[in-house]
């Protein structure tokens, strides 16, 4: 038995290793295939990942090892910008079936033709065997000679000799069917990933009888044979001797690796793979080894999108957005890392593993209240464990969560634009004035106690209480005691996942996709190129309801499966407090609460080495407010720019952020600044309007499909910010086409130039400069305690400014107005101080 335990040992090693170096987001691609194979056999699903580009060249179908999985390709997914991937579990390994017999490599080859059928591939593939995946690469070629155009054989022996194996894995091998079926049963002795069973034995042993002297020699495709100089396992003459054996095979020999060659010099296959397939003699010479380090696929792409030349490394030009609903990203997050915490709340926590059975336990309510997918689901609730199993569980069922905000006469207008089914909410009183003056039937009221410690087994031994008809529910009755069997997915990529609403006094309804809210976190993701999955801990200090809470903490975090760590509420205290106690990577918020935590006495003590990355958005972060901040906490603070309608546009490289600058357009991002007068682009420097286009964009205006999309006809769309970009590609933001001013030659004036000029008085805390019909006024915040005139803003303003750039009159105000996340109402700043304006009498500016 010693034998066989450190058998086991060697095994979790090896597959710890490819998981460990394997992507999360890899995950997201997988996607299942049933077929019959051979006909009259039942149905059989084989898991596969399935990537590329819109219009593909050709389709590569990579065929992994034995006790393999697809998994263990990815570091030839590079391959997916310019070629389809189709990667199979083979039958009984992976996430495939596991079907009592058929473990034979001429059934294998079988089963690959079945599912290329299912998948409506009809033109020829190239396929790529991985080691003793050669051996069904060969055989598929054999036997389907019509449907394979290349070959390509990446350390694939002639044979497979048993006596030149490892001794733990021949023992494994040798065990009784009797034995491997107790081990299977034993939980966690067997790793997740790895395949060992009875038909992995039955799969071994036919591998021991395939003869590749006599197959190899049979191959007539153009056939690529890859090795390494340092692959012993049976022996070097066994891998150097089967390019000999294919006619006019081409051999390329990559120097040192061992036998897991695309994980040692994935750089080296790719360029032996892609010299191979794009083979083309009339093509001009072109020496790969000059483009080796440049994700960038063209010139045109560089012209196009400079910035992307100004990339940390690490973060891709390009990506291959998954065709997912947005529940998958918690899926596969709970799948790699379902004991990882997921929440941190109250100080209790939540896994991932616990934190999709809620999911699904919601989604078994809705299914019993008859909501169904198209159905809408309002959630007013704070940032907290129902927040996230209400949103997921609703996006579960096909449903619509409408992320609402506001007073209770915003909030039943809301409800009656989207037609909202469902409210879920901590406010009593508010919903039920909703209830009674809109379309809601169902009230679900939730408390921060039915999260608290020992809530699971609060519920197993609670009565369910789900009646339809009922208008009122308490959450702890509805997923008492309900088994959280698994719910199906019920939306589409293209299905509209939320409704949310822009900030002001006259809020908006946007719609936002599944694919655009995948998008987005995948784009945000890539750029926080350092955060490894399941390693990481997020702070959220802005509400899931707004458009860069929901992008930027929850969707990111989720699909890096990261901790989210969620405060009580967004004052400083309960910022200070999570901070001290849960110690966080990364810190996302607003800027108002950077001004705020500035102000804290000793505030270095709670950036002691983490968090080590703060996120700023929603709003612009003053340069001295960020100068200051990381001053005082030696913590770089990154600034980005979002709107609803577009998530989270633009992001400060980690390794290079510039101050003043909101960053560079996340990857498949495009970003253009047009001229206000005639819309047309101008260059670099100058000021005008910025659109931008990506899969991230809103779906359209409105609550319905039938609304206008709000876009113009090639999709880009016109934020009505004023913005410039610098010869590197950084943009800066300097605010709303409707807030600035003109002088009396018609020269435009901005906001923020006048803004970050009174910032720098070291009394002022916050500033807001309106143009008040074309006059601009100054609304000042100072600091607390301290005595700030109406004389001293301007003079600074009137040394440092242009006189038309200076404002007309300085109001000094307690607190500003705000949206959900901080932002300042302009419009309703000025309402609030109209009395004060009118009494100013301002001239005009001559």
């Amino acid at each position: 038995m010693k034998l066989k335990l450190s058998t086991m040992m060697e095994w979790n090693w090896f597959w710890s290793q490819v998981r460990a170096r394997t992507s999360l987001q890899l995950e997201l691609y997988g996607r299942d295939v049933w077929i019959t194979s051979p006909p009259g056999s039942p149905p059989m699903r084989l898991h596969l990942l399935d990537l590329g580009p819109e219009h593909p060249a050709q389709t590569l179908v990579l065929i992994h090892g034995f006790s393999g999985a697809s998994i263990s390709f990815q570091p030839l997914l590079p391959l997916a910008r310019r070629y389809r991937i189709l990667a199979l579990d083979l039958r009984g390994h992976g996430r495939s079936d596991r079907p009592a017999d058929g473990y034979t490599v001429a059934q294998m080859a079988d089963d690959i033709a079945a599912a290329l059928d299912a998948l409506g591939v009809d033109k020829p593939v190239v396929v790529v065997g991985s080691s003793a995946g050669g051996f069904v690469a060969t055989e598929l070629a054999l036997r389907y000679p019509d449907r394979v155009s290349r070959v390509v054989l990446i350390t694939s022996p002639v044979v497979i000799r048993e006596e030149a194996l490892p001794r733990p894995l021949r023992a494994l091998m040798h065990n009784p069917d009797r034995l491997i079926r107790v081990m299977n049963a034993i939980p966690g002795l067997i790793p997740e990933g790895s395949s060992y069973h009875v038909g992995t034995k039955r799969f071994y042993q036919d591998l021991l009888r395939w003869d590749g002297t006599q197959q190899y020699p049979r191959l007539r495709q153009p056939t690529l044979v890859i090795t390494g100089v340092l692959d012993n396992l049976l022996g070097p003459s066994d891998f150097t001797r089967v390019a000999a054996l294919i006619p006019q095979a081409e051999h390329v020999n990559v120097g040192t690796a061992d036998h897991m060659l695309p994980f040692e010099r994935p750089e080296a296959v790719l360029r032996a793979m892609e010299r191979f397939l794009a083979a083309d003699p009339s093509a001009p010479f072109a020496p790969h080894w000059r483009s080796a380090n440049d994700d960038v696929d063209s010139p045109r792409l560089l012209a196009e999108r400079p910035w992307v030349a100004r990339y940390d490394d690490g973060v891709p030009a390009t990506l291959d957005i998954p065709p997912v609903p947005l529940t998958r990203l918690l899926d596969v997050a709970a799948r790699r890392f379902g004991t990882r915490p997921a929440l941190r709340y109250e100080g209790q926590t939540i896994t991932y593993g616990e934190l999709v059975d809620e999911v699904d336990r919601f989604a078994q309510v809705l299914h019993q209240l008859g909501i169904g997918p198209g159905d809408r689901i309002m959630l007013v609730l704070p940032n907290s464990p129902h927040w996230a199993v209400a949103f997921f569980g609703t996006l579960r069922v096909g449903a619509i969560a409408v992320l609402a905000q506001g007073s209770v006469e915003g909030l039943l207008a809301q409800a009656r634009h989207t037609r909202a089914r469902v409210l879920v909410t901590t406010e009593v009183a508010t919903a039920r004035q909703v209830l009674a003056a809109s379309p809601v039937a169902y009230l679900i009221f939730a408390s921060a106690a039915d999260y608290g410690r020992g809530y699971l087994a609060r519920r197993a031994v609670a009565a369910p209480q789900v009646m339809p008809g009922q208008p009122e529910l308490a959450w702890p009755d509805l997923l008492a005691a309900r088994a959280p069997a698994g719910v199906a997915d019920a939306a589409t990529p293209d299905d509209t996942a939320v409704i949310l609403f822009t900030g002001g006094s006259a809020p908006t309804a946007i719609r936002l996709t599944h694919r655009n809210l995948v998008a987005n976190a995948l784009q945000i993701g890539a750029w926080l190129h350092d955060i490894r999955p399941g390693q990481e801990s997020v702070l959220s200090a802005v509400p899931f309801s707004h458009a860069y809470g929901l992008a930027t903490a929850l969707n990111v975090a989720i699909s890096l499966a990261a901790t989210l760590v969620l405060p009580r509420d967004f004052s400083v205290d309960a910022v200070l407090d999570q901070l001290r106690r849960e110690r966080p990577g990364v810190l996302v918020a607003v800027p108002h609460l950077y001004i705020e935590l500035g102000d804290v006495p000793h505030i270095r003590r709670y950036f002691a080495g983490r968090p080590r990355l703060c996120l700023s958005g929603a709003a612009p972060l003053a340069v001295e407010t960020k100068e200051a901040f990381e001053r005082l906490t030696h913590t770089p603070v990154i600034e980005g720019y979002e709107r609803s309608e577009v998530g989270q546009l633009v992001l400060n490289p980690l390794q290079s952020s510039r101050t003043g600058s909101v960053g560079l357009p996340l990857p498949d991002i495009e970003a253009r600044v047009l001229d206000l007068a005639d819309g047309t682009p101008v260059p670099p420097g100058a000021i005008g309007e910025l659109v931008v286009r990506g899969p991230q964009v809103m779906a359209g205006y409105g609550a319905d499909d039938t609304a206008a999309r709000g876009l113009d006809a090639e999709g880009w769309f016109h934020t009505g910010d004023l913005a410039c970009m610098d010869d590197d590609g950084y943009f800066q933001v300097l605010g709303r086409r409707a807030d600035v001013w003109r002088t009396p030659s018609g020269e435009v004036v901005y906001p923020r130039d006048v803004e970050e000029t009174i910032h720098e008085i070291p009394d002022v805390d916050e500033v807001a400069v309106v143009a008040v019909e074309n006059q601009p006024v100054a609304f000042v915040r100072p600091d607390e305690g301290v005595t700030l005139t109406m004389e001293t803003v301007l003079d600074v303003c009137a040394r440092r400014l242009p006189p038309f750039h200076q404002p007309q009159a300085v109001i000094f105000v307690d607190e500003f107005p705000r949206n959900p996340v901080g932002r300042i109402l302009r419009d309703v700043l000025i309402r609030q101080h109209a009395a004060e304006v009118a009494a100013l009498a301002l001239p005009p500016l001559a």
